[in-house]
């Protein structure tokens, strides 16, 4: 069974933007059996005739909007078991500067029928309403100045 969990990368206010739809394409030529998806890449994808299996669309904590990668790999993670699945092998589609810590996270929560990484070409987005995912200079500089709290959080690790 084909398992893909797709990790958005900004987004133009209600629309998924040009990363989630270079994201959407990706996991369309994978044709996973069951896709895991934020909501910008769920839209992406019904564009192009797929229904995801599952979408993150909200903070499971109430009063929180932002949706950070470990509450998308919590919640993610959390349908799996509640369907069996969880034991699977899991493939990770996102931007290829944020895979990564895709990978860490979910290697944090448990995750070790691991993860085989989808990389890709993916672009920015210009125009995305998150600074940080507007060029690959601001990506790299979101995820460097975030390495000390990624790195208290448990995500990276000697082990």
């Amino acid at each position: 069974m084909k398992i893909v969990l797709g990790f958005s990368c900004g987004q133009r206010n209600e629309e998924p933007g040009l990363s989630n739809e270079a994201l959407a394409r990706v996991i369309q030529q994978l044709e996973p059996d069951v896709i895991l998806v934020q909501w910008q890449i769920g839209t992406a994808l019904r564009r192009l005739g797929i229904a995801p299996t599952h979408e993150v669309s909200k903070h499971r904590k109430p009063g929180r909007h932002y949706i950070d990668t470990e509450e998308v790999a919590r919640q993610m993670l959390g349908f799996l078991s509640e369907s069996g699945l969880r034991d699977e092998n899991i493939s990770v589609v996102a931007h290829p500067i944020h895979l990564p810590r895709c990978i860490s996270v979910l290697r944090k929560l448990g995750v070790t029928s691991v993860v085989n990484a989808i990389y890709a070409s993916v672009p920015c987005d210009p125009k995305s309403n998150h600074f940080w995912t507007r060029s690959p200079f601001f990506i790299y500089l979101h995820e460097i100045l975030g390495f000390p709290i990624y790195l208290f959080r448990g995500y990276y690790t000697t082990a």
